[in-house]
């Protein structure tokens, strides 16, 4: 089992306040099949992937706001983009404050038109 298995199933025990409010957010709402703490190609973990739909949710806590972590975030985006999926990005406030906004937000993305949207 690689380092990335085994941490993505620690976050998936451990999830941060916006990803555990995002995902159920995502399931009441009937919003998705979304999946926590996916590993892709070995390479990266995505918070929330709906596989079929080849679509990430990412929540950002503070590291992603530094230097360092835009820049990172910057070579895993160009990575995911090129390997087919799109990409959203929300900081850990604006889910924990505007969930409404925010499945709004996926939802137009999706093309979706559910009761919550």
């Amino acid at each position: 089992m690689s380092v990335l298995t085994e941490l993505a199933r620690w976050n998936r025990k451990n999830p941060t306040k916006a990803e555990n409010k995002l995902y159920y957010a995502l399931h009441d709402a009937k919003i998705g099949k979304f999946q926590r703490q996916f590993v892709i190609d070995d390479k990266y973990i995505a918070d929330l992937i709906w596989r079929r739909r080849r679509f990430i949710i990412e929540c950002d806590g503070s590291q992603h706001y530094t230097e360092a972590g835009i820049d990172a975030d910057e070579e895993r985006t160009k990575y995911l983009i090129a390997q087919g999926y799109r990409i959203l990005r929300f900081g850990n406030d604006e889910v924990l404050k505007n969930i409404d906004g925010v499945l709004w937000k996926i939802c137009e993305e999706l093309g979706l038109n559910s009761p919550s949207c």
